[in-house]
C-alpha cells in the first residue's frame, strides 16, 4: 500500500502595493493614513512616486517587515517633519530597499533624524540600496540610541547619504547599565556606501560616528566626500575599518577618528585611501587603542596621531605630509611597532617624519621603513620620551 506523502507548501509574504491601500505617491496628497496601514503587513512595496508624510510613523515592537521600491531615485518617501520612520524597542528582521527618504521640512535647528531607532533591542535590520537627505535640517540621516536594551546585526548595504545635516550615520550608546564597560551594539556593518556633503547644517558633520562601547563591527569599501568635521569616527573594538576611500577636504576633515574614552583594542583598519590635495595635512586620530592593526593604507597628505595607544602594528602604509610630521605619538603610547612603512615628509617647517612626545611616549620601534625627510632627520623623541629605536631604515 502507498503511503501518501503530504505536500506543504512554504508561507510566502507577498508584498502589498501601497496603490492599493491608497496612498497616492503624487507629492501633494497626505499618504500618512495609508502608509500606516500599510505598515501593518509584513510586506509592503512602494511603486515609483513621491508618497508624502505630514507626520512621523512610530513603529513599536515591530519583527519582520519588508519595505521595498522601484529605486531609490524614483520610490521616495518625503516627510513634512524630519521624521518619517521611529522604530522602539523590540525590533527584528527588517528589510528596507530602493527607497528615497528625504523631508521637505527647512530648519536647521531641528535635529531629529529621518530615520530613527529609538532604544531599540534590534536583530537582523537591513538598509539596501536606500538613499538619505535632509540638507535643510540640522538632523542625522539615521540616529541609533540605546538606552536599555543591546542591538546587533545592523547593516547598511550601498545605500547613498548625500546632503545632510548633520551626521549620516549616529550610533549612540546611552545604556543605563555603563555604556564605558558594555558593548551596546554588535556586529553592525556598514558597506558600499557613498557619504557626500555631511554637516551643511554646521554641526557635527560626521559620516559614521560610533560613541560608547561596542564590538564587532564591519566599515568596509564606502566613499566618503567632503565631510564637515570626521568620516568614520568611534572606538574600534574588535573592529574592520577596511579600503575606504576619503576625498574632498573642502574642510579639512579628519577622515578616521578613534577618540573615544573607552579603551578599546584590536582593532584592524587597513588598505584605506585619504586623496587630499587641500593645505591642510588630513589626521587619523588613535587614542586609547591596545593592540591594534594599521595596515597597508595610502594617506596624501596626511598625518597618524596616536595618544595612549600601546602594541599597535603599523605596518606597510605609505604616507606623505606636506606640512607636518607622518607620525606622531603623545601619551602612554608605547611597544608600537612601526614596520615596512613609506613615510615622506616634504614639509621644510618640520624636521621629523616621527615624532615621540613628551613622558609616557616610549619603547616603540623603527624597522625596515623608508623615510624621505626635506630636513633630512627621520625621528626624534623629546624630555621624557625614553627607548625608542630605528632599525634597518632606508633613507631617499
Amino acid at each position: 500500500m502507498k503511503r501518501l506523502r503530504k505536500s506543504i507548501t512554504p508561507i510566502i509574504h507577498k508584498s502589498t502595493n501601497a496603490h492599493t491601500m491608497g496612498a497616492k505617491g503624487d507629492g501633494t496628497t497626505d499618504d500618512l493614513a495609508a502608509i500606516t496601514a500599510l505598515l501593518g503587513f509584513n510586506a509592503v512595496y512602494f511603486p515609483s512616486g513621491t508618497y508624502r508624510l505630514t507626520n512621523k510613523i512610530i513603529l513599536n515592537n515591530k519583527s519582520v517587515l519588508n519595505i521595498s521600491g522601484d529605486g531609490n531615485t524614483v520610490s521616495i518617501i518625503k516627510s513634512d517633519i524630519a521624521t518619517s520612520l521611529q522604530f522602539q524597542y523590540v525590533t527584528s528582521d527588517i528589510n528596507i530597499s530602493d527607497i528615497h527618504f528625504t523631508t521637505d521640512l527647512n530648519n536647521t535647528a531641528n535635529t531629529n533624524p529621518l530615520i530613527f531607532l529609538n532604544n531599540i533591542q534590534s536583530t537582523n535590520i537591513t538598509f539596501t540600496r536606500c538613499r538619505f537627505s535632509c540638507p535643510t535640517t540640522g538632523g542625522n540621516a539615521i540616529a541609533i540610541w540605546l538606552f536599555d536594551y543591546i542591538s546587533s546585526g545592523v547593516k547598511f548595504i550601498n545605500c547613498i547619504f548625500e546632503n545632510i545635516g548633520r551626521m549620516g550615520i549616529e550610533i549612540l550608546n546611552r545604556l543605563n547599565i555603563n555604556p564605558l564597560t558594555t558593548d551596546a551594539y554588535t556586529n553592525y556593518s556598514i558597506t558600499g556606501c557613498t557619504f557626500n556633503n555631511i554637516g551643511l547644517a554646521g554641526l557635527y558633520g560626521m559620516g559614521v560616528s560610533f560613541s560608547g562601547k561596542g564590538s564587532y563591527c564591519n566599515i568596509s569599501n564606502n566613499t566618503f566626500n567632503n565631510m564637515l568635521s570626521i568620516g568614520i569616527e568611534g572606538g574600534f573594538n574588535n573592529t574592520l575599518v577596511d579600503n575606504n576611500t576619503f576625498t574632498g577636504f573642502t574642510h579639512s576633515y579628519e577622515s578616521i577618528s578613534c577618540t573615544t574614552s573607552v579603551n578599546t583594542c584590536a582593532a584592524n583598519v587597513y588598505t584605506n585611501n585619504i586623496d587630499n590635495n587641500s593645505g591642510t595635512a588630513n589626521r587619523w586620530n588613535f587614542w586609547a587603542l591596545t593592540g591594534a592593526i594599521i595596515r597597508g593604507n595610502t594617506l596624501a597628505n596626511g598625518k597618524m596621531y596616536f595618544r595612549d595607544s600601546s602594541n599597535a602594528t603599523i605596518d606597510s602604509n605609505t604616507i606623505t605630509n606636506n606640512v607636518d610630521q607622518t607620525l606622531y605619538f603623545e601619551g602612554a603610547s608605547t611597544n608600537n611597532n612601526i614596520i615596512n612603512n613609506h613615510l615622506d615628509n616634504i614639509a621644510t617647517s618640520s624636521a621629523f617624519n616621527v615624532w615621540y612626545y613628551n613622558t609616557g611616549a616610549n619603547n616603540n620601534s623603527l624597522n625596515n621603513n623608508t623615510f624621505k625627510c626635506a630636513l633630512g632627520k627621520a625621528w626624534r623623541q623629546t624630555s621624557g620620551s625614553t627607548g625608542n629605536t630605528e632599525a634597518n631604515s632606508t633613507y631617499l
